[in-house]
């Protein structure tokens, strides 16, 4: 039996994510959950050495005993429950047709919402935050800034060629935000997690823990990306209400919502092509140093299928695992977890 496990982070400093240039298909705007689990394999590479409970920690890169999704937002506004958001349905509309377009930047929309959306008609009176990420039924959360974000250029330098490579790193900003009548609220971001056993979410758990102390992200050194885990437990415990599930059972003509990036397999690439499908790709690169000479070789480019997709349902976990390790690159297998949980629609999706 499979274990669904929500955690609450908080972060104490900024997250530096790749931006790219804002016209770049290769833009990153968040942490997606491909470059979670990564992050995940790496601490546990750092922590366990090269044996993770029995796994070599090849074969836990190959395979991570979880699926993960990506950081999605959370805000609590005076002393009420935590807030949770969730990807907007791509083709989603959102306001009446003189407001539409105040909505056009949001990409995440408050659980709650969920249960009152159809496609192509006018949802309810919705609001946004100050940054116009996210949305909410409840006045308040337009004076919320969720997230800040400062693109910054960096370089890198080849150590034999001499060679530079320029891109720009986001500084995305995630703590504690200035709210309604200038106090303070929370806001932070949340996972969502499943392990087949309560032992690897055990493991999670502690992995989590160690990368909130190493931190997320770029420039850990300079103490960037570090988070608090400061809530966790089973979901349905978490969060009360029907507005979010992820039945394990297929729903016959029912549509599903990624809660991350996927990278197709059949089963996936079968349901792009159903008619009622929405999404859109992003592509994921990087490099990796190592191989022959010590120098930086570009890692396989993906197209992801980005979270926010709807698909019909072919299950809560969709997507399948990339092998990316560069041409040349011999130290070890570079894995791409292109696997994401998926939550049912509502039935007016159908």
């Amino acid at each position: 039996m499979s274990v669904l496990w929500a955690f609450d982070l908080r972060f104490t400093s900024a997250l530096r994510i790749g931006a790219e240039r804002e016209d770049s298909e290769n833009v990153v705007t968040g942490c997606p959950s491909d470059t979670l689990s990564a992050a995940l394999v790496a601490t546990a590479a750092a922590v366990y050495g090269k044996e993770v409970e029995g796994r070599s920690i090849d074969d836990l890169a190959k395979k991570p005993p979880w699926v993960v999704s990506s950081l999605l937002p959370w805000v609590q506004l005076d002393k009420s429950a935590v807030m949770r958001f969730v990807p907007r349905p791509l083709g989603t509309q959102i306001g009446s047709d003189g407001d539409r377009k105040a909505f056009q930047r949001v990409e995440y929309m408050a659980i709650d919402c969920l249960s009152s959306l159809k496609p192509g008609a006018n949802a309810p009176k919705l609001y946004a935050s100050k940054c116009r990420l996210v949305a909410s039924k409840d006045p308040k959360i337009e004076k919320v800034t969720w997230a800040k974000r400062t693109a910054r250029p960096s370089v890198t330098i080849d150590r034999v060629t001499s060679s530079t490579n320029l891109f720009h790193l986001e500084e995305l900003w995630l703590g504690d935000q200035v709210g309604f009548d200038g106090k303070a609220v929370g806001a932070g971001a949340w996972i969502l997690a499943l392990t087949d056993t309560e032992n690897e979410m055990g493991l999670l758990h502690a992995l989590l823990q160690h990368l909130g102390e190493r931190g997320l992200g770029a420039d850990r050194t300079r103490g960037m990306g570090q988070f608090k885990v400061i809530q966790e437990g089973r979901f349905d415990k978490l969060h009360s209400g029907k507005d979010l599930s992820l039945n394990v059972f297929k729903k016959k003509n029912r549509m599903r919502c990624l809660l991350g990036a996927a990278s197709p397999d059949e089963a996936l690439a079968n349901a792009l092509e159903n008619k009622d499908s929405r999404y859109s790709l992003v592509r994921r690169g990087g490099v990796s140093l190592g191989g022959q000479k010590n120098t930086m070789r570009s890692r396989k480019e993906l197209r992801l299928v980005s979270q926010g997709a709807r698909i019909p349902d072919i299950g809560h976990v969709v997507g399948t695992l990339r092998d990316i390790t560069p041409d040349g690159f011999d130290e070890h297998r570079i894995w791409r977890d292109g696997r994401t949980l998926a939550f049912l629609l509502p039935e007016t999706f159908a």
